[in-house]
């Protein structure tokens, strides 16, 4: 089973970047920062012969011109999971396969798109599915909702108490939800993950750090100072993500925590760092309101065109001095 999901996992890791780049291909084709290979379709995205994969039967439902209704929200989390799942080959870590085919209860918390549940479900079927958001306004994938025989759908939040008596799953996921915790809430949701966690399961967190790891530039530093600064003020970790190990550990209920880091290259390195340059683009324009004072001396909101302008300047730097961010994937089993 292993050789056959190993190749599964190679064939979707290139259909998930083609299909991004092809929703992305506009834009990437702006920047004067995009190597050829990646406006020819031969970068790492496409297979060893240059064609194009044929798209893999779940992403043809993330298509824009099939949901012509998709937010932007929606298709930020559709990208950043497709980013991830290329950073890190596959959607588990700490666990082996041969675990995960039997009959286990799966949890994600914060399930957001409902991407993970989906491919989880398709290479472990016998398993027990929960997603757990609130709203669940974001999955796009209806289908999947609605042929699942495994799926649970609960509304709640991970910043309360989750609904689940003690030593529920055999294995709880989560992704990036640092950005939407305040620090002092952190720990709290932790040991509630570690409560419906089963002694001898696993608990798998993804998170990310969602600036530039380096300073290089006056125009980034300036930036990311103040913005940085508002953030900590308002209470948020600034490099959460590298603290995530020491709070789990803090529980004292873990064995086995492993900690794989990767860098994601912004907007250089082949196809892969201009679809995390055009990602963070997008994420960082939809938070104007927060950020955008943060980019003018006199801490005024800029217009559209401006903070836009501005973007473009910032991510070139990015790319010029190639610049990275932090991805981080810690798991461990309880004892």
């Amino acid at each position: 089973m292993g050789n056959a999901l190993s190749r599964r996992n190679k064939d979707r890791d290139r259909q998930s970047l083609d299909y991004i780049y092809d929703t992305n291909s506009a834009a990437m084709q702006k920047s004067p920062y995009s190597p050829p290979s990646v406006l020819s379709g031969t970068g790492s995205g496409a297979s060893s012969n240059g064609s194009v994969p044929p798209p893999d039967p779940l992403l043809k439902y993330f298509s824009p011109t099939m949901l012509p209704s998709i937010t932007i929200g929606t298709r930020l989390s559709i990208q950043q999971y497709y980013l991830v799942r290329w950073l890190f080959k596959k959607n588990f870590a700490g666990i082996s396969p041969k675990f995960l085919a039997g009959r286990c209860k799966v949890l994600e918390a914060g399930s957001s798109t409902g991407i993970w549940l989906a491919e989880m479900e398709r290479d472990f079927p016998n398993g027990q599915y929960y997603a757990l958001d609130l709203p669940m306004t974001m999955w796009p994938d209806t289908q999947f909702m609605n042929n699942s025989r495994t799926l649970n759908i609960v509304e709640s939040s991970t910043l309360s108490q989750l609904p689940f008596p003690d030593n529920y799953f055999d294995y709880v996921h989560e992704q990036a939800q640092l950005f939407i915790t305040p620090e002092s809430i952190w720990p709290p949701v932790i040991a509630e993950l570690t409560r419906v966690v089963k002694p001898g399961g696993y608990i798998d967190l993804v998170e990310l750090d969602p600036h530039p790891s380096t300073f290089p530039t006056p125009l980034i530093s300036n930036f990311l100072d103040r913005h940085l600064e508002k953030m900590r003020a308002d209470g948020f970790f600034l490099h959460g993500a590298s603290q995530v190990e020491a709070i789990l550990e803090a529980t004292g209920q873990f064995a086995d925590v492993q900690v794989v880091r990767h860098t994601a290259p912004i907007g250089w390195d082949g196809q892969h760092g201009m679809l995390w340059r055009q990602h963070m683009k997008e994420g960082f324009t939809i938070m104007r309101p927060l950020m955008g004072p943060s980019t003018t001396p006199d801490g005024r909101m800029p217009s559209e065109s401006e903070f836009d302008r501005f973007l473009d300047r910032f991510f070139d730097d990015c790319a010029i001095h190639q610049c990275f961010c932090n991805v981080y994937r810690i798991s461990a089993r309880k004892r």
